[in-house]
């Protein structure tokens, strides 16, 4: 007899599929249920970030709200956009504090005042807040002014203000009518300041007046005085 080797499994009938090699083992993916959360969005997180960067208190408070929601989006499975959430409530502190920081500086620039409202440390004022024994530090013009710096008469100055008068209620007359009142009352208002008519005298007058966007709250016209340089005291009563 001659060796043969053992026989083989038989073929499979015809139509019948082939047998896997290895047995099959079905496949499950995982149950975090976290892991079939979508990803925190990168649009919230760029209004969020976009809207951080413009001061106002609508814009933070709905900048806060979706900075928190992306963060709290995130805390189980890092995703896009927490990295802009940080940033725009890093950058709200950053702006509340340079506002703060601005109205510091912009309040040690104020002029001070005593109980009487004269000055007492010279600094700046609202155009319409000018009042009479104020003196200017500097040279006005003819232009408008929403500010201006004050100081103490006794101080080196430009202008005085010697007379103040309201115009008449009513509808804005436009500018060249209130130009030509506010020079009419204040030359009237001159010789008892001065002592001297404005026609005969050698000092320069400058007026501040009202504008058509605050003529509805302020109709008040401001008579200033110069001698044309830096001068110190007051011109009541100089006769020049």
């Amino acid at each position: 007899m001659t060796e043969q080797d053992p026989p083989g499994p038989p073929p499979p009938a015809a139509g019948q599929p082939l047998a896997p090699a290895f047995p099959a083992y079905p496949a499950y993916g995982p149950q975090d249920p976290w892991r079939r959360m979508p990803p925190p969005s990168r649009t919230k997180a760029g209004w969020a970030l976009g809207l951080a960067c413009f001061p106002g208190l609508i814009t933070w408070i709905i900048s806060l709200i979706l900075a928190i929601q992306v963060i709290s989006d995130s805390k189980h499975r890092p995703g896009n956009g927490k990295g802009m959430a940080i940033a725009a409530l890093i950058i709200m502190p950053v702006w509340i504090g340079a506002i703060i920081l601005l109205v510091v500086v912009g309040s040690l620039n104020d002029a001070d005042r005593d109980t009487a409202g004269a000055v007492t440390h010279g600094g700046e004022v609202a155009s319409t807040d000018v009042r009479l024994g104020d003196c200017t530090a500097d040279n006005l013009g003819e232009k408008t002014y929403f500010t201006v710096d004050v100081t103490r008469c006794s101080s080196l100055h430009f202008f005085e203000a010697y007379a103040e008068f309201d115009l008449d209620a009513g509808d804005f007359p436009g500018l060249a009518e209130v130009g030509r009142l506010a020079d009419t009352g204040c030359a009237a208002r001159f010789e008892s300041f001065v002592g001297k008519p404005y026609a005969r005298s050698k000092l320069e007058v400058l007026f501040l007046h009202p504008v058509e966007s605050s003529w509805s709250r302020d109709r008040t016209v401001t008579c200033l005085v110069s001698t044309g340089s830096r001068s110190t005291g007051t011109l009541e009563g100089s006769k020049r």
